[in-house]
């Protein structure tokens, strides 16, 4: 039919739009500029020391894989390294790495990986990965910067068939 309230109509139009250009609004991407922090991965090296790392050639193999590990890493990578065997150690943790230095992160962790030798005892495996995952659960509460990256878990081990994983099963 014939339109008789041409302005009324265009009005209407208008309160619509921007009315669903209010509702769009927090689709809408925007860059924040200043205290903006990249988010790196929270790295847990678990290094097995136990007795089985003794035969030929193993412990070799897994010092120059944790060499391989520590010289991947990012630069905003926060890492954590444990040595475990019946018990874990922590030879440098999240906030050690952050305190070092970061052109010599690298050469530190490296350092300490290779002071390290097998022991003569049994393997834990099940605590460990349990003290790597809290030492990541930690560090995540008390991190003040709030890195949102991903977190992982890196396992040098040859995996003995004895290796006690009884821990894991109560383990939430």
């Amino acid at each position: 039919n014939r339109l008789e309230n041409l302005p009324l109509l265009i009005l209407r139009c208008l309160i619509l739009c921007l009315l669903v250009f209010a509702f769009s609004r927090p689709f809408f991407l925007r860059t924040v500029e200043g205290d903006q922090v990249t988010s790196g991965k929270r790295i847990v090296l678990l290094i097995d020391t136990s007795a089985s790392m003794q035969r030929t050639g193993v412990w070799t193999q897994a010092v120059n894989e944790a060499r391989s590990v520590l010289e991947n890493a990012e630069p905003t990578d926060r890492i954590c390294i444990i040595s475990f065997d019946k018990n874990a150690k922590t030879l440098i943790g999240f906030e050690s790495w952050s305190r070092l230095s970061p052109s010599r992160r690298i050469s530190i962790a490296i350092e300490e990986i290779s002071g390290l030798t097998p022991s003569w005892t049994s393997t834990n495996l099940g605590n460990a990965l349990i003290n790597a995952a809290e030492t990541i659960e930690d560090d995540q509460i008390n991190d003040q910067k709030q890195i949102s990256g991903k977190s992982r878990i890196v396992l040098i081990s040859d995996l003995q068939q004895g290796s006690n994983l009884d821990a894991l099963h109560t383990y939430e």
